[in-house]
């Protein structure tokens, strides 16, 4: 009985912190830079969008402080309303040509670590698709690995 009630107590402690940090659809709500704004489908928010397709460094950060809850599996965001202004980021030098350098990996006779502590980020600031090209383990977290090429082991683990 002593374990069925701490389940219970757990659960509706669950429900009720899920349900006073997430947001209804239309409901007010602030930008992570403190501006109104209105709970809405990501897919309803123009100013969102546009940063989404630019890819501007802050952007993801942004996007993530802006989510307000899920509408399925769409995330809901904190859409500013259109009398208040959204901080806009220079993005001058993203037409600048930028010199690139192929840099040597360290060997090292360890295998690699999946986990870079945290879930979901990558230490890489590549704007474009990586296409065909070899990664390292856990420079795309989110990705699943099907297998991996071990400098020590032969064959695909």
């Amino acid at each position: 009985m002593v374990h069925s009630t701490a389940t219970i107590v757990l659960f509706l402690l669950y429900v009720c912190l899920s349900g006073c940090y997430s947001k209804e659809v239309g409901e007010k709500c602030m930008t992570p830079d403190q501006n109104a704004g209105r709970c809405r489908n990501i897919k309803h928010c123009p100013v969102l969008l546009g940063y989404l397709r630019e890819n501007v460094p802050p952007t993801p950060n942004f996007l993530r402080d802006s989510n307000c809850g899920f509408e399925g599996l769409d995330p809901l965001v904190c859409c500013p309303e259109l009398s208040s202004r959204l901080t806009h980021w220079d993005n001058s030098d993203s037409n600048i040509n930028k010199s690139t350098s192929t840099t040597r990996r360290p060997t090292s006779n360890s295998p690699s670590s999946f986990s870079s502590g945290e879930c979901g980020k990558s230490n890489l600031e590549i704007n474009r698709i990586v296409g065909g090209n070899s990664v390292a383990l856990g420079e795309w977290p989110w990705v699943a690995a099907l297998g991996y090429r071990s400098r020590t082991r032969s064959g695909i683990q």
